[in-house]
């Protein structure tokens, strides 16, 4: 017997964007599949909105470029167009290391609110992102990244472990474990 793979979803959007203390940056949206040649164009939108980011807030040189380790994110030619592009202004990350990545708190934010709508066009789906993101308070921004350097040290205590709930709970005994991040919207 012969079975075939359908995907969930004949066709998807693919999204990029940043945060900063001082808010979320544009998006850039990517319809298709993600290959060496558009990862590229969006490296340079994403270096494009970060120089507007730094003029607009006087930042200088604090904001730095990170990704995951995706496929087309790792390739030759995507490495020296990452090298050409950012520069000194950009991080190496460990794989599999979102409980230390700021962004992946906004994408876990935006999903749970796409969720609560109904999406069934992609325009539709567009649009909704599009709100969401626009909708997101500075001041979460402002907590996810000051809670960075907290979530660093506590990853250095538990010897590079994962970052949950209950480890955080283990270091903030004396405090409410925040749970605003989903009650924004």
């Amino acid at each position: 017997k012969r079975s075939f793979f359908r995907p969930k979803f004949e066709v998807g959007i693919m999204i990029a964007g940043g945060i900063s203390k001082f808010g979320l940056s544009n998006l850039v949206f990517c319809s298709g599949t993600m290959n060496n040649f558009a990862y590229k164009q969006f490296l340079l939108f994403i270096k494009q909105d970060m120089e507007e980011m730094k003029k607009k807030y006087k930042l200088n040189n604090n904001l730095l470029f990170q990704q995951d380790n995706a496929s087309c994110h790792k390739s030759r030619e995507t490495l020296e167009a990452l090298e050409v592009i950012f520069g000194d202004d950009k991080i190496w990350w460990p794989a599999n290391s979102p409980d230390l990545s700021p962004i992946e708190t906004v994408w876990a934010i935006l999903k749970q609110e796409l969720s609560k709508k109904r999406n069934t066009t992609l325009d539709e789906l567009r649009n909704n992102i599009i709100e969401i993101w626009s909708k997101f308070p500075t001041e979460l921004c402002e907590k996810i990244i000051s809670e960075f350097d907290e979530k660093i040290a506590i990853c250095k205590k538990e010897n590079g472990h994962l970052i949950n709930k209950i480890t955080l709970k283990k270091y903030k005994k004396k405090k409410k474990l925040d749970t605003s991040f989903y009650d924004w919207i």
